[in-house]
């Protein structure tokens, strides 16, 4: 792939972290690119094209090898990530491990993946891609570790766009509730994480009996947010309204207003309650009945600062900014995008 600026292999921090988490590459080659791109995530202001990366890191253009090394180049994401994650289990101690959509807008029909749909995290239906990550988060910060892309339906019958995308036939659409679990089972069985309590915001999701079933069938502690009016929750709710209850009021700093928490033990149902309202605002099914309320509260904050990290990365770290069109190179970049905010994490915060 030619020769690169000596800036690029040089013995810095970033230079020495990205060592760490490229540990399973075998080829020199892939780790300074590899370096290159990490470098052009955190450094380049704006939008993080490859052309704007190869300039500010290596001095000159670079495109057609950049372009191969995050679309091209047959590079195993997991390996990557599961370096990545025990880096930043170590350093931040993980509180849970929360779940969020990620929508990623685009122009065309070619890109993989792509469909207009509804992006819950949006709050509209647009033309974008849909993806899910999984998040580390603690009081030291969030960081992405594990990422699914949610094919359409519509994707698995179109031929032209599926060889265009470079899909293999196993890559087909699947519920999402199916890629949350096969994204979970990957960290707690190939990468052997300990597991963490999942949080899920499910409110807009179909079939959240099933990711709950999954869950506890899998011996994971959870708690999914989901519509109080939805079936699943309703007898629950009854009950975490009866004789047993335990009610926490909390000041909510970014509304300006008290809320409250109701929850019964038994009924593995968390009401959260703003005082202006009849109805519970949301509504959290969890088995974490150990977890005293204020703790709970701190817990199922994080799914807030989670999402705000995710925004961060598509504006800041470059995440809306992939130019290529392949699924494996939609999974590079989003490794790679991970890997940058994690050091921005982890020796900038």
């Amino acid at each position: 792939m030619g020769l690169m600026h000596k800036t690029v292999i040089g013995a810095d921090e970033l230079s020495r972290f990205c060592d760490s988490v490229f540990a399973s590459f075998t080829r020199f080659d892939q780790r300074q690119w590899g370096k290159v791109y990490v470098r052009g995530l955190v450094e380049v202001e704006g939008r993080k094209s490859v052309r704007r990366i190869g300039e500010h890191v290596l001095g000159r253009r670079a495109d057609q090898c950049i372009q191969q090394f995050v679309n091209q180049s047959p590079w195993d994401c997991s390996p990557v990530r599961h370096h990545l994650a025990d880096q930043v289990t170590a350093a931040l101690a993980p509180q849970a491990w929360v779940v969020e959509e990620v929508a990623l807008p685009k122009t065309g029909r070619s890109s993989v993946g792509v469909e207009r749909q509804f992006a819950a995290s949006e709050g509209r239906v647009l033309n974008c891609q849909l993806g899910i990550s999984v998040v580390a988060a603690g009081a030291r910060g969030c960081v992405p570790l594990n990422w699914r892309l949610l094919l359409p339906p519509t994707w698995d019958d179109d031929v032209a766009r599926r060889t265009r995308a470079r899909l293999t036939d196993e890559d087909k659409h699947v519920p999402w509730w199916c890629s949350v679990l096969d994204a979970i089972d990957e960290m707690t069985g190939r990468w052997q994480q300990k597991p963490l309590p999942v949080i899920v915001d499910a409110r807009t999701q179909t079939a959240v009996d099933r990711l709950v079933r999954g869950l506890e069938s899998r011996g994971l502690r959870y708690a999914v947010r989901t519509d109080p009016r939805t079936p699943v929750v309703s007898d629950g709710l009854a009950r975490s309204m009866g004789s047993g209850a335990i009610t926490l009021r909390w000041w909510d700093h970014r509304a300006s207003r008290p809320h409250y928490v109701t929850s019964h033990r038994a009924g593995k149902v968390i009401a959260e309650w703003a005082p202006d309202l009849r109805r519970p605002r949301s509504v959290w099914l969890t088995n974490l009945e150990a977890v005293r309320p204020p703790a709970l509260i701190e817990l199922l904050a994080l799914r807030r600062r989670a999402g705000g990290d995710l925004v961060e990365l598509g504006e800041r770290m470059g995440l809306r900014h992939f130019e290529g069109r392949s699924f494996q190179g939609w999974h590079h970049h989003t490794t790679l995008v991970s890997i940058a905010h994690a050091y921005r994490v982890l020796h900038h915060r």
